[in-house]
């Protein structure tokens, strides 16, 4: 296997059609905070809770959302839908996994999906 001498920080890149509009979505309904703004390419990096992972935004003509999902883990899944729910964003149902672990998924304005998670 090759060292590639990765430094444990980790950037999720995700498409999106207006940046404006995206990056107060993910402050507002997330949390999240821009540490890196661009103007030229059209680019976000927005911190999240875990100080190594960042989301990333680009700004794009035609957004096709991929299979990757961004997982975030909470601890009271129940309580984070309640809140995605009073900033009007529509979840999937909570599903056990294994009894490891209870999901729920919802998307972005973009349609990108993102997925939290609660380990039991």
């Amino acid at each position: 296997m090759a060292h590639l001498g990765l430094q444990g920080d980790l950037v999720v890149s995700l498409p999106v059609h207006d940046l404006e509009k995206s990056i107060a979505w993910y402050q507002e309904v997330l949390g999240f905070q821009v540490v890196l703004k661009l103007k030229d390419p059209l680019w976000c990096e927005l911190s999240t809770e875990n100080c190594s992972v960042r989301v990333g935004l680009a700004q794009v003509r035609e957004v096709s959302s991929g299979d990757t999902t961004p997982i975030f883990r909470v601890k009271d899944l129940r309580a984070a839908q309640t809140a995605l729910a009073s900033s009007h964003v529509a979840t999937s149902d909570i599903e056990m996994v294994a009894s490891q672990a209870k999901l729920l998924t919802f998307n972005d304005p973009d349609g990108n999906a993102l997925m939290l998670q609660e380990l039991l």
